[in-house]
């Protein structure tokens, strides 16, 4: 997509360019229309780039939220291991208490 505006803004330079060197009795009505095509042709690439900007900014968003959302995830399990393992550790250290006390 990008490319394909990028060869009409070239095209439509080109056109400017080649139109420069041609004198002919229309000139400043072709000058005039080659102006418009070329500034229609850059509002229409600013508009691509604004849309591409906010669809990657939307992208990246979303991609930020999915991985805190896997992190939280990963720091709730992590809590829930480490609780059982103190758990664990309490059960077998009362084990050891009441062997020790017999």
């Amino acid at each position: 997509m990008k490319k394909s505006l990028f060869v009409a803004a070239v095209v439509a330079l080109a056109f400017v360019s080649c139109k420069k060197t041609e004198s002919t009795e229309n000139e400043s009505a072709d000058q005039t229309q080659v102006e418009d095509s070329a500034a229609n042709a850059l509002d229409t690439l600013s508009a691509k780039v604004d849309t591409l900007k906010s669809e990657a900014t939307s992208k990246v968003d979303s991609t930020v939220d999915a991985h805190k959302s896997t992190i939280d995830e990963i720091k709730e399990g992590a809590k829930e291991a480490v609780q059982k393992g103190a758990q664990t550790v309490e059960e077998g250290a009362k084990d050891l208490q009441n062997a020790v006390s017999k």
